[in-house]
């Protein structure tokens, strides 16, 4: 995702993703501010990149395993000038770290960034109760996957069952 893909006014990116498909990113006010104090801290360095601000990466590398020859600020920028930006790959890497920070070796790989999508999911369907909803925000083709996400409490159902069939 590029830094001129994201429109500020609307909240929300429109990229190509798997399979050509496009796909609407939504970003919430929270994560718009967290956004734009991400960017104003990155602001020297996107400025020496001397390329126009919405060809750079929306997010980039900071960590020192992205340094290669002569790199500046944590990694950002290579030894070629070129901006390093998240893969799959780091943000898999970036969870790791952080997982064993907070709860300890033993926990890596309990939570993943399958997970935040899984609990992403899981969210809109309880906040919404709107399947497809759910199945449209999380872009499954089948809405048999996003089932797979509907785990409804034994009081749910209780609740639903005698909202429906005891209404007098």
């Amino acid at each position: 995702m590029r830094r001129g893909d994201l429109d500020w006014n609307e909240g929300k990116a429109v990229l190509i993703g798997k399979s050509d498909k496009q796909a609407v990113i939504r970003f919430s006010t929270r994560s718009l501010d967290a956004l734009r104090d991400y960017l104003s801290a990155r602001a020297a360095l996107d400025g020496s990149a001397h390329k126009p601000l919405g060809s750079l990466p929306l997010f980039l590398r900071h960590d020192p395993g992205a340094k290669k020859g002569g790199a500046i600020s944590g990694g950002a920028i290579n030894g070629d000038g070129q901006f390093r930006p998240i893969t799959t790959e780091t943000g898999r890497d970036i969870v790791e770290v952080r997982v064993k920070e907070a709860l300890g070796n033993s926990a890596a790989g309990t939570i993943t960034p399958h997970s935040f999508r899984h609990y992403f999911v899981t969210i809109v369907l309880q906040a919404s109760g709107n399947l497809k909803v759910a199945q449209a925000l999380a872009r499954h083709s089948n809405i048999s996957t996003t089932s797979l996400y509907a785990h409804l409490a034994d009081d749910e159902l209780d609740k639903a069952y005698w909202e429906t069939f005891e209404k007098s």
